[in-house]
């Protein structure tokens, strides 16, 4: 598969996986190795680091092979997500996924906003990528709340590897009208 540059950083899969919803550290761990992911986004205020009250996600991914991306998560506007992104700085995450979705019964993102918050956090010299169409693949809920989470997180994984080598092999080129499956002239 092709590789994927961002930040200056390679990835080998272009499926990334969100940490929200998982019941268990060791759970979400089993999951990112079933996954083949290199690249995980935390919301800030899932970061409970040295607190026994609450279970560590960030303890149980291994830094040196899994980027962790922090995300502005509940952020309505531009300034919101932007306090989320420095905050996060301030902590030492540079990677950043920018979520401002104002309608949180939809989550369905604000475009101009989305792009104030990029170009501001852009500035600060953060890594961003933007909750938009992009060119990798993000789940969270669909693998978090199936019934067996670590089969789900390797079952995205290779459906993501399963669609690069399908747009490599290329699909037949358009036509006007439909063209049967079995060649016709065998009735002739």
């Amino acid at each position: 598969m092709k590789e994927l540059v961002i930040g200056g950083r390679k990835f080998s899969s272009r499926f990334f996986l969100g940490t929200g919803k998982f019941a268990s550290g060791e759970l979400l761990k089993a999951a990112i190795a079933a996954s083949g992911t290199e690249l995980v986004t935390t919301a800030l205020t899932r970061v409970h680091e040295d607190d026994a009250a609450h279970d560590d996600i960030l303890g149980v991914i291994d830094r040196s092979k899994v980027e962790v991306m922090l995300n502005t998560s509940g952020a309505r506007n531009a300034a919101e997500a932007v306090r989320i992104a420095k905050l996060g700085l301030a902590a030492g995450y540079n990677w950043i996924k920018i979520e401002v979705h104002p309608d949180a019964r939809y989550l369905l993102p604000d475009p101009v906003e989305t792009l104030e918050a990029v170009r501001e956090c852009a500035k600060l010299g953060m890594v961003v990528l933007p909750y938009i169409n992009a060119d990798a693949v993000l789940a969270n809920t669909a693998v978090a709340a199936a019934d067996d989470r670590v089969a789900m997180a390797k079952a995205f994984g290779l459906a993501v590897q399963a669609a690069e080598i399908a747009l490599k092999a290329g699909p037949p080129s358009s036509r006007a009208t439909a063209s049967a499956t079995s060649p016709m002239d065998i009735f002739k």
